[in-house]
């Protein structure tokens, strides 16, 4: 029988000399006690199971509970630098109580992050990836986040689709994207399975607005036709005007409220794990707003 790594002691609840308690340095309902019920309630056997393959000697862990904890209070509340986490640990009393596709041949890259490709953000071109969310209409949570370092949104509408069926159960109803998710196999592929989609066609310049389209359509109408016609129906801009108050927020709330401004690991795979960590942090604040604590 092989023996089973063990871990330094983690208690969260323990007494101090002086403050006497933890509890006294937090007020009730802190963020910090709703982050430990989540991961009290975690399934951590992954993470266990690959601590328990290594060989027991040695230092023992800090316990995964807690390490898990640690990590996703530093991203509810802006510091995702591990090095930073550890540091709020010695200062913080919170923190320690607590589809990929293939880029082009020509897309140039980058000796420090060879998987990293120049993209453009507002007009600026910058070398990075391209963070993608999919979020519920309802109580702004992201039901599905993915990153890709291919620059066009394009080609990710169909995986982050499915991606929201396996995570939701069921596709989305009426699904709002922007211009750069617009194709016409894309419409198709919603309409195949029921969802009904409204897709930007153009993007228009700030504080431009198209006049409303009345009358029957023209037969001859291709599908950026009659999508082009779609949105600017009443229904149409009606439905597609909830993007302000949908996704849009939500990256605003991850730039300014988490302070999430880039990616401080390297590799599309560490890189994947470190926006999915982001997008958590969003969701367990978006939660702890509403509820204030995990049923037991």
């Amino acid at each position: 029988m092989s023996a089973t790594k063990q871990y330094r002691e983690w208690l969260p609840h323990q007494p101090f000399l002086f403050p006497p308690s933890p509890h006294d340095w937090l007020d009730e309902g802190d963020l910090a006690y709703f982050i430990v019920d989540v991961v009290t309630v975690l399934d951590l056997s992954p993470i266990e199971a690959a601590i328990h393959s290594k060989d027991t000697r040695g230092t023992r862990p800090y316990h995964p509970r807690m390490m898990t904890a640690s990590l996703l209070y530093g991203y509810c509340v802006g510091v995702m630098s591990s090095r930073k986490i550890e540091k709020a640990t010695y200062r913080d009393v919170r923190v320690p109580t607590t589809p990929e596709g293939k880029p082009k041949p020509e897309a140039q890259r980058n000796f420090t992050d060879p998987d990293s490709r120049i993209m453009m953000r507002d007009g600026t071109y910058l070398q990075g990836y391209n963070g993608q969310a999919a979020v519920d209409d309802e109580h702004q949570i992201i039901v599905r986040c993915a990153v890709t370092n291919q620059p066009p949104d394009q080609q990710h509408l169909p995986p982050l689709v499915e991606q929201i069926r396996e995570n939701c159960g069921r596709y989305p109803d009426k699904p709002l994207a922007d211009a750069g998710y617009w194709d016409e196999e894309h419409v198709e592929f919603c309409e195949q399975r029921g969802i009904d989609p409204y897709i930007a066609t153009g993007r228009l310049k700030h504080g431009e607005s198209s006049p409303p389209i009345r009358g029957r359509p023209p037969k001859d109408l291709d599908a950026k036709g009659r999508m082009y016609r779609k949105l600017r129906t009443k229904r149409g801009r009606k439905e597609y005007a909830r993007r302000k108050v949908i996704p849009e927020p939500v990256f605003g709330q991850i730039r300014v409220g988490q302070g999430f401004q880039q990616f401080l690991l390297r590799g599309i795979d560490k890189v994947q794990a470190e926006w999915s960590r982001v997008c958590a942090g969003h969701n367990l604040l978006e939660i702890f707003r509403v509820v204030g604590s995990v049923p037991t």
